[in-house]
């Protein structure tokens, strides 16, 4: 993995307004307006502060994770993998410097969210608590990052855009990060347990409700991460037979 390149690409996508509007401005407000609207109530058993602030922090950064992925087909169309092939850079790192970009763009929505939960809205949790939530719910994004890629391989640079915002918004609405699950008909809320948003924001709220860290919430991304790895490496080798 080459650090310089790896920087180059932090800069690049720091510097659209697009990462700061939908990574984190609009979790961000989301989350201001949502912890208003339900002031003292309690939510699946912990405040519901607490887990509007978890959940909007895990929409935050699995959008910031899908899109850094999705940028991959506008670099498809620009020729700027075909370019990399060119150089000393392995295409394993190639893969895996946008898996940690993806890790490193996620951690400003989790940190602005819950920085909005202590300073503004009087969250008050021991730095272990803290630690837990924070910590899973960051390393919980690597599926979406490898779920960015798959998207940024298969479509082209005219479409990926629009397929990774419908991938984050679907995973948010029906993954219970928007609406929670025991609010949902109980359709739904089979159908929320299935996705991989779900058990993301599992790891996030779940040490706010005092549980720790859940087991089968890490379980479960280790799966996704495995299958959606799967389609993500077809969808790679399909891309290079053809270039």
């Amino acid at each position: 993995m080459n650090a310089r390149y790896t920087m180059l690409e932090i800069r690049r996508i720091l510097r659209q307004p697009r990462f700061f509007l939908f990574g984190v401005g609009i979790p961000a407000v989301m989350f201001t307006l949502l912890a208003s609207l339900y002031g003292s109530a309690n939510m699946g058993g912990i405040a519901a502060v607490k887990s509007t602030m978890a959940s909007m922090a895990a929409f935050g950064a699995m959008t910031a994770a899908i899109n850094v992925g999705g940028r991959v087909a506008n670099e498809r169309a620009t020729g700027w993998n075909r370019l990399l092939r060119l150089t000393p850079l392995k295409p394993y790192a190639y893969v895996a410097t946008k898996l940690l970009v993806a890790l490193m763009i996620a951690l400003p929505a989790i940190l602005v969210v819950y920085g909005l939960g202590a300073f503004v809205f009087g969250v008050h949790l021991p730095l272990t608590v803290w630690l837990q939530s924070s910590i899973g719910l960051w390393l919980g994004t690597i599926p979406f990052g490898v779920l960015g890629l798959f998207v940024g391989y298969l479509a082209t640079a005219d479409t990926s855009a629009m397929i990774s915002s419908a991938v984050f918004l679907c995973l948010s609405m029906f993954g219970g990060l928007w609406f929670p699950v025991q609010y949902m008909p109980s359709f739904m809320a089979v159908i929320a347990k299935l996705t991989p948003s779900y058990w993301l924001g599992e790891l996030a709220r779940d040490p706010l409700a005092a549980a720790g860290v859940n087991l089968q919430a890490v379980g479960t991304m280790l799966v996704w991460t495995v299958v959606i790895g799967v389609f993500a490496m077809w969808a790679y080798r399909r891309d290079t037979s053809r270039a």
